[in-house]
C-alpha cells in the first residue's frame, strides 16, 4: 500500500530534458489541448506507457496467461474508447498520448460544442457547469468511457452566462493597422510642424529686439 502521506509520483521525466524537438511538440500540444502545465500531459502519456510495457511483458509469458492477459488490456482500453474489441497487441504499441489526450473531458466537451475554445471548456469544467451521466465533474483530465460520451451535458441544464452575451464583432486587422498608420502619420506632421515653427519664433524675437535697440538709439540721439 505504502505511506499515505506520501504521495507516489504518476509519471516519468524525460531522460533528456532540453531535446528541442520534444520541447516543442510537447507546446503544441499543450496549446490545442488547452492543458495547464507539462505535468498533465506526461500523466497521460504515462497511463498508455503503462499499457505498452504490460504488452511487452506478456509477449515472454506462456500462451494461455498472455492470451487472459492480453484480453483483459484490451477490454480496459476498449471501455475508453481506445480500441476495438478485435485489436491486437501491435494495436496496444502503436497507441500515442494524442489518442488518450482525445478521451479528456475537456476536450469532448470542446468537441461536442459546449464551449467555444478549448480553454473555456476547461474553464467550464472546474466552475461545475459540465455533468457526466448527470454527476457534476470538476476534473478537465476525466477519461470518458465510451457509454459516457452521450451523456456530456450542462449540470442541470444550466448554461454559463457567458455564452448568452453577443460579442461585437472586432474590425479586421487590415483596418486597424490603416488606422494605426494614420495616427502615426498624424503624429509626424504635428512634430514637423512644431520643429518648423520653433525657429520662426526665435526670428521673431530677434526681430522685436532690433527694433528696441533702435528705438532706444533714437531716443539718446534726440537727447
Amino acid at each position: 500500500m505504502g505511506n499515505p502521506k506520501r504521495i507516489r509520483k504518476k509519471y516519468n521525466s524525460p531522460k533528456r530534458p532540453w531535446n528541442k524537438s520534444r520541447i516543442l511538440s510537447e507546446r503544441n500540444l499543450l496549446k490545442k489541448y488547452g492543458l495547464a502545465s507539462k505535468k498533465e500531459l506526461r500523466i497521460m502519456d504515462a497511463l498508455i506507457a503503462k499499457k505498452r510495457t504490460a504488452i511487452k511483458r506478456l509477449l515472454a509469458e506462456q500462451p494461455e496467461i498472455a492470451a487472459k492477459g492480453k484480453e483483459n488490456i484490451i477490454n480496459s482500453l476498449n471501455r475508453i474508447g481506445l480500441l476495438s474489441q478485435d485489436a491486437s497487441m501491435s494495436d496496444v504499441l502503436a497507441l500515442s498520448v494524442i489518442d488518450i489526450l482525445e478521451r479528456r473531458l475537456q476536450t469532448l466537451v470542446f468537441r461536442q460544442g459546449l464551449a467555444k475554445t478549448i480553454k473555456q471548456a476547461r474553464q467550464f469544467i472546474l466552475h461545475g457547469f459540465i455533468s457526466v451521466n448527470g454527476r457534476r465533474v470538476t476534473v478537465p483530465s476525466y477519461i470518458i468511457k465510451k457509454d459516457e460520451e452521450n451523456t456530456i451535458d450542462y449540470f442541470e441544464g444550466k448554461k454559463p452566462k457567458v455564452l448568452e452575451v453577443e460579442l461585437k464583432p472586432l474590425k479586421n486587422q487590415s483596418q486597424a493597422e490603416e488606422m494605426k498608420k494614420e495616427a502615426e502619420k498624424k503624429d509626424s506632421e504635428v512634430a514637423v510642424s512644431k520643429d518648423e515653427k520653433k525657429p520662426e519664433t526665435k526670428s521673431v524675437n530677434k526681430a522685436v529686439e532690433k527694433t528696441d535697440e533702435k528705438a532706444t538709439e533714437k531716443v539718446v540721439d534726440v537727447k
